[in-house]
């Protein structure tokens, strides 16, 4: 910062600078009028004055006072974000995503955007919320995406931070996905599905996942008429016959107390033990052409 002298005859005398009332540290150039000034590392932020005072040498009457402001603030921090690693989002049915950040400054000063080439046709975030929606249409072609989610702040000079989602987009296999019977290997009961869509017939027992399209359940109960299977969001019935779509919320989960993330729960449910895969029908397995429902409790109940 530098104070000039205006409107004065340099024929008198040249103009001399001077400070009064200025913060510690603060000095000035008595010459060339440039105010220099290094903080210390202690130093709390805020607003400091001072004055400057402009005298003439050879002319007694000329003195000039002029008081300024200087703003000491902390040095601004790059923000961080949290997003999962994974998403997926189903053909036709609606995608919603909620990524968090924090910033040294107000949060609610944070801006979200979508960055990058590779941003899906109709995926949105909320500017101020980071929340991320989108229905992938029907025309909508499978496949992974790495999508670019950044955030900026309101500091001076603003920063921002990028986290990457690798969003997989995939048809609603769950919507084609029917609980098809039981069966009774060695005395352990046996889930049967039939993915229609993909011809794929996963046999599950209890403590296994059945995964399709969004859905990652845990089984936790097999019986004639039904099974019971666990997510993040509660326990769920399936009956005989019904699509993993057509299962119903009979004991929804409880308020999470900790700090867990549902996309990281959902990492973590997906380690555990999964058999989605197809299995090598027996002789008693259903068959592939879908029996009714009644055909199925016949055939495979013990």
């Amino acid at each position: 910062m530098t104070a000039k002298a205006e409107d004065f005859n340099p024929d008198v005398g040249t103009p001399v600078f001077a400070l009064e009332a200025a913060a510690e540290g603060m000095s000035i150039n008595a010459e060339t009028g440039e105010i220099q000034w290094s903080t210390s590392a202690d130093i709390a932020p805020g607003r400091y004055s001072g004055k400057v005072i402009l005298t003439q040498k050879n002319n007694d009457e000329l003195r000039v006072e002029k008081d300024f402001t200087v703003t000491v603030q902390l040095p601004n921090d790059a923000p961080s974000i949290e997003v999962p690693p994974e998403a997926v989002a189903v053909i036709g049915r609606e995608f919603i995503l909620t990524v968090a950040a924090s910033d040294d400054g107000p949060t609610e000063s944070l801006h979200y955007s979508l960055t990058g080439d590779n941003v899906p046709s109709g995926l949105a975030v909320d500017e101020k919320q980071g929340v991320l929606k989108w229905t992938p249409p029907r025309t909508f072609s499978p496949g992974e995406y790495k999508v670019n989610v950044t955030v900026t702040d309101s500091g001076e000079p603003a920063k921002s931070a990028t986290g990457i989602v690798n969003l997989k987009v995939q048809d609603d296999t769950a919507a084609m996905t029917k609980f098809t019977g039981v069966v009774d290997r060695d005395g352990v009961p046996m889930a049967w599905f039939w993915n229609q869509a993909q011809n794929r017939k996963p046999e599950l027992r209890v403590g296994q996942h059945i995964v399709e399209a969004d859905i990652n359940a845990e089984i936790t109960e097999i019986d004639r008429r039904h099974v019971l299977m666990k997510d993040a969001a509660g326990v769920w019935r399936l009956n005989l016959g019904e699509t993993l779509r057509q299962r119903q919320l009979i004991e929804p989960a409880m308020p999470s107390t900790d700090n867990t993330s549902p996309e990281a729960e959902t990492s973590d449910t997906a380690n555990s033990e999964t058999s989605s895969a197809p299995t090598t029908p027996t002789s008693d397995a259903p068959a592939t052409d879908g029996p009714t429902s009644d055909e199925q409790t016949s055939n495979k109940q013990t």
